[in-house]
């Protein structure tokens, strides 16, 4: 082989690693710079600063006949608009109206309202994810990802204003004001309740239904379909400390309030040792309520009638919300 050979060769193997380390690097530093970011870290920032508001009624899909439903938009200048439906009593009076928050997986605004019984005297709040679900659907795991990331540090800063805009409106009495997380929501739910008090906008009462702590033994089991099971368990831990800020274990001790927790024996997407570590972070009084389920689903409706007429007593019980 000639010295001009043996250098082309060297060049030809070199570029295609330059390549490859250019594609490389960038999401690894990403990702290092994220795994930095912890609990602390998401109260720093402040909350969304609303300059408008646009409330759209509706009457149909999600909405009772006994109802006055909205889209309501709460618009900032540098954050994206926060997005949510509100169902509140055809009956207008002056009367402060206790009121549910609700998030769930991404049946959320109108979709999740379909889910719910008859309101009563109650508002009703269902917010939506600041998430595309057609993105969410066509991007790929990485992107899956970074979109995630995204709506993570989102989600608990615009909840915590959203509890700040429900306190603020003629309708709503400050001092009833409940958050009911489920599923993905549950997992949210105390880094959002955190970051209200922060802001002196607490709930009185939350539920967090179907949910766990430790996200790397959640994210785990929900790798089972997707990962070998030697990748599964190095893939958890890094999702997870890239999520590190929004890890519900570091954030349940500094609340404050009255807390139910509902979870199933049998769910496969949060495992047992997940939701024993969500109901030994949460701080009393609390009740535990352990059905004999899988993870919820909206399709299994006599599973979601159970599950709302369990809310519903406890809600009531403590006077969050009227009977």
């Amino acid at each position: 082989m000639t010295i001009a050979s043996a250098t082309k060769r060297r060049r030809f193997l070199v570029w295609p690693l330059v390549g490859l380390g250019l594609i490389l690097v960038p999401p690894t530093l990403w990702l290092g710079v994220q795994m930095l970011h912890g609990p602390e870290d998401l109260l720093r920032d402040p909350l969304p600063n609303i300059t408008r508001e646009i409330v759209e009624p509706y009457a149909g899909e999600g909405c009772r006949t006994e109802s006055r439903c909205s889209d309501v938009s709460l618009l900032s200048r540098h954050a994206p608009p926060i997005r949510f439906a509100t169902a509140l009593p055809a009956e207008t009076t002056e009367e402060r109206l206790p009121t549910v928050i609700l998030f769930g997986g991404f049946r959320t605004g109108r979709e999740a309202l379909k889910h719910l019984p008859e309101l009563g005297r109650n508002a009703v709040v269902t917010y939506e994810y600041p998430v595309e679900r057609r993105d969410w659907k066509e991007a790929s795991t990485i992107g899956r990802l970074a979109l995630g990331y995204g709506a993570a540090f989102r989600v608990p800063r615009q909840l915590a204003a959203l509890l700040r805009w429900v306190r603020a409106q003629p309708w709503a009495d400050p001092n009833r004001i409940s958050l009911v997380g489920v599923s993905l929501g549950a997992m949210v739910l105390p880094a959002a309740q955190r970051l209200a008090q922060e802001h002196d906008a607490p709930p009185t009462t939350s539920v967090l239904a179907y949910g766990g702590a430790d996200q790397a033994t959640v994210v785990e089991a929900n790798l089972k379909k997707i990962l070998p099971e030697a990748l599964r368990r190095p893939a958890a831990w890094l999702i997870a400390r890239v999520f590190n800020a929004m890890e519900p274990a570091a954030h349940l001790p500094h609340l404050r309030g009255d807390f139910l927790l509902i979870n199933g024996d049998r769910d496969k997407r949060i495992p047992l040792a997940a939701i024993e570590s969500l109901q030994s972070a949460t701080p009393e009084p609390n009740q535990i309520v352990m059905l004999s389920s899988g993870h919820i689903d909206p399709k299994d409706l006599a599973l979601l009638d159970q599950i709302l007429g369990i809310m519903r007593t406890w809600l009531v019980e403590r006077a969050a919300i009227n009977p």
